[in-house]
């Protein structure tokens, strides 16, 4: 059975892969937004800048290791993460 490497919602940057890659494209950014079962290590990505959806193989793309603003990142809650150290965890 075949398996993404990367998942829906990756940052990633394209590179050459084995097959020849429009010189434009190299190093450009984008985020996954779709797979493809039927096609294994494809994968649908819009690129910076654009609003078509593109495809792309496995081997062209890298995950990309900038963070999001804080502002952007989702809130956990107040269920999630280690009690409060030196407490009960909130209960008496």
């Amino acid at each position: 059975m075949k398996t993404f490497l990367y998942g829906p919602g990756i940052l990633v940057r394209t590179r050459r892969g084995a097959f020849p890659l429009d010189r434009s494209l190299v190093g450009r950014t984008g985020l996954i937004l779709a797979l493809n079962d039927y096609r294994p290590k494809r994968y649908g990505v819009i690129l910076e800048g654009e609003t078509e959806l593109r495809e792309f193989a496995e081997d062209e793309l890298e995950p990309t290791l900038e963070a999001k603003p804080a502002d952007q990142l989702a809130d956990a809650g107040p269920g999630v993460g280690p009690p409060p150290s030196g407490g009960s965890g909130g209960q008496s």
